[in-house]
Order: structure tokens, then C-alpha cells, then sequence
């Protein structure tokens, strides 16, 4: 099995988001809701317990506003999902190939690809276990035609799966959402 991904909309705060994940963890593994916790490593990664042990099972999950992106998978995985704005890029996070790509475009166009980007990048974190415990400027993403790839430290990291989505949540609100399976992590 790949990963298993949920993606919509969740009404209500934090406490609906864990349960809906638990809800979404139970389904996909077959495990009676009741037997599933989450937990948190020391690195503030979710675990998926059950019976109070520690599965072999991979949690990531992400949410802004009502949206929520959840995956499982056996190995590491990471998501991220963004609500699109035309605010500027926070440059700070960006590898200078990031940057220079994006002074490249025209205006207009550098939010939509620089959420592109970020989300990769932290979809990519979070499956590295880091989160933002890692300096997000030192990983490059090269982004093209809804695939990425990652430069890591001067090397390729393949993934196995790498996907962006571009929704509609309501009637405008724009979201930019990216899940990656590193396969050589």
C-alpha cells in the first residue's frame, strides 16, 4: 500500500481535526476507533498508537481554516495545505534558486508559486520528522507542471509520490496543498 490522503473540509476547531484524523486512521487500518490514540515524539511528530504502543503506521496531517489534508502511510510521509493569498513570499523561507525563480515571474503570478513551493517544503519536513525545527532555506524545490522535485543538502531526494492539488472550498477560497513520500529517507 502507497498512502492513504483525505483532503476537505472539517467545521469546528482543533478537537474535530484529531478526531476526524483518529476516525480517518481507524478506517484505513482496520483498527477499532476506540484502541487508536495520537501522541507526539520528541520532535512534536504525530504518532499513531495503538493500545497505547507505537504502530509502524505514519501520520502527517495539516489544516487551515476548516481544510484539513491527513496522510497514512508505512513510511515517512509529510503534507502541507495552504489558503491561497496575493500576499508577498516570505522570502526568508525561500533557497536562492527559489527566490531567483520567483523574482523571474511576473508579479502577479509569485504568491500562487511560492505556495507551491512552501508547501512542497514543508510537506517535506514534516516527512523528514523536522518540521520547522530545520532551516527551510537550506531545501530547494524545483516545481514544474504540478510535480516536484527535492535538493537536499546538493543531492536529489526522489519521491515516490509527489502531488498539488488546486481547489475550490466555498466559492473563493483558493488552496494549494502538497503531499510527498520520500523514497530515500
Amino acid at each position: 500500500m502507497g498512502a492513504a490522503l483525505w483532503f476537505g473540509e472539517i467545521v469546528g476547531g482543533k478537537a474535530q481535526r484529531h478526531d476526524a484524523l483518529l476516525r480517518f486512521c481507524a478506517e484505513i487500518t482496520g483498527v477499532a476507533l476506540e484502541r487508536l490514540t495520537l501522541a507526539h515524539n520528541f520532535f512534536s511528530a504525530p504518532l499513531l498508537l495503538l493500545d497505547g504502543e507505537e504502530t509502524g503506521w505514519r501520520i502527517s496531517s495539516a489544516s487551515r481554516g476548516d481544510i484539513a489534508l491527513f496522510g497514512l502511510a508505512r513510511e515517512k510521509i509529510g503534507v502541507d495545505v495552504e489558503l491561497a493569498s496575493s500576499a508577498e513570499p516570505a522570502w526568508n523561507v525561500l533557497h536562492e534558486q527559489e527566490k531567483a525563480a520567483l523574482r523571474a515571474l511576473p508579479e502577479e503570478l509569485r504568491p500562487e508559486k511560492f505556495l507551491r513551493l512552501w508547501t512542497a517544503k514543508e510537506a517535506y519536513l514534516k516527512a523528514l520528522g523536522l518540521g520547522l525545527r530545520r532551516e527551510p532555506s537550506e531545501i530547494c524545490i524545483l516545481a514544474q507542471a504540478g510535480q516536484f522535485e527535492v535538493i537536499d543538502q546538493g543531492r536529489k531526494i526522489a519521491t515516490r509520490e509527489a502531488r498539488l492539488w488546486r481547489e475550490k472550498a466555498g466559492e473563493s477560497q483558493a488552496l494549494c496543498a502538497s503531499v510527498v513520500l520520500p523514497a530515500l529517507l
